[in-house]
């Protein structure tokens, strides 16, 4: 009878990420990984795991900085002194390409198995534990690394580590994938998964299989903060998994009618969090003369929020009363003309995409700064 056993799975750390959309909050966001190492340590010890699995990209690049080597080193350290080995596996940003970080700083690490294609295997003979991991020697090969994957041999629980895409009809060839079926045939208790921030299940057959997603906001669209995954093996079940919070960014999103600037600041600060990206959607049709300038929104709420984007999405439809505002003689009264001749007949895209030449030449013609719709 094979013992019970816990394991925390986490991949996509992306440790010395750039966050260029960030701005001037990327170094702070660069350290929030650094500090979610931190936490993720605490967490396995707290729960006095049998075991850390890391399914690939726990480096953004392959030249991290000395602070990003020196997190993880302290990481798998405290690691060490808990007597809990840490297992993982190359991605597609810290691939085992010659000059590749990862291989270089395992070596130099006790208590870090890292599973490469010399050495795919690790087994723990007294916790009957056999895990087999594939990493990819470049950003997307092998291409297909469940079918490299050796048969499960022995009385063991069979855990499987892969950084790739699950198949879904559009294949990337900058991917490495597999499929459903794929996990089917694997035979493995349970299948760690790496290569998607959003966690995500993908289980088939008798196989279980996750992706634990970015424990830390990678992206500026993640509306959840990001997860580690606890997985309990008992004998006669299927392994049970519960993903635990420790991530501290994530997005919210609001949409609001712009009718006054005002008001609609006071209503955005009863959602602030300084952990929080906001992504504010303004809309409404209002005249060119009262477009608000976005970057001073911004500015506004930048103290409520970690970051802040101001997404301009309102319209303005002249109406033919105001059309006669504008004399026929006037560049401003032809530019309208032109542009309402050139909505006649053509397909609703196409209309709101007039639309919005028509809300910002008319805003530039009369002096405004208005920056471009996203």
């Amino acid at each position: 009878m094979k013992p019970s056993l816990k394991i925390i799975h986490t991949a996509d750390i992306h440790l010395g990420a750039k966050f260029v959309g960030l701005g001037n909050k990327g170094s702070d966001q660069r350290r929030r990984l650094r500090e979610c190492v931190g936490d993720i340590i605490d967490y396995v010890i707290s729960e006095n795991a049998d075991m850390l699995l890391i399914a690939g990209d726990v480096f953004d690049n392959q030249q991290p900085s000395p602070e990003s080597i020196s997190a993880l080193t302290h990481g798998v350290q405290r690691l060490r002194d808990a007597d809990i080995p840490a297992v993982m596996i190359a991605g597609t940003h810290d691939s085992l390409r010659e000059d590749g970080v990862l291989k270089r700083w395992a070596i130099k690490q006790a208590g870090v198995v890292l599973l490469t294609p010399e050495q795919p295997v690790w087994i723990d003979e007294q916790k009957q534990l056999c895990v087999q991991g594939v990493s990819l020697t470049s950003a997307h090969e092998p291409k297909r690394p469940l079918t490299v994957m050796h048969k499960p041999e022995g009385d063991y629980w069979q855990i499987g580590m892969v950084h790739a895409a699950l198949e879904m009809g559009r294949e990337n060839p900058q991917e490495a994938v597999f499929s459903l079926d794929e996990i089917a045939k694997s035979a493995l208790h349970y299948l760690a998964l790496g290569h998607w921030h959003r966690r995500r299940e993908c289980s088939k057959g008798k196989t279980v299989a996750w992706y634990p997603g970015s424990p830390e906001m990678i992206a500026l669209d993640e509306s959840e903060p990001g997860t580690v995954l606890k997985i309990e093996f008992l004998e006669g079940c299927q392994p049970k998994v519960t993903p635990y919070v420790v991530g501290k960014r994530s997005l919210v999103e609001i949409t609001l009618e712009l009718y006054d600037v005002e008001a609609i600041l006071t209503q955005i600060r009863n959602y602030a969090d300084v952990d929080k990206v906001l992504l504010l959607r303004l809309q409404g049709i209002i005249p060119p003369e009262l477009f608000p300038d976005i970057s001073e929104i911004a500015r506004a709420l930048e103290k409520d929020f970690f970051y802040v984007r101001v997404k301009n999405e309102f319209t303005a439809t002249i109406k033919k009363d105001v059309l006669d505002q504008y004399g026929e003689q006037t560049v401003m009264g032809k530019f309208v003309r032109i542009v309402r001749d050139e909505k006649d007949g053509v397909d609703a895209k196409t209309q709101l995409e007039l639309d919005q030449v028509l809300q910002l030449g008319l805003a530039l013609l009369a002096g405004r700064e208005v920056p471009p719709c996203s």
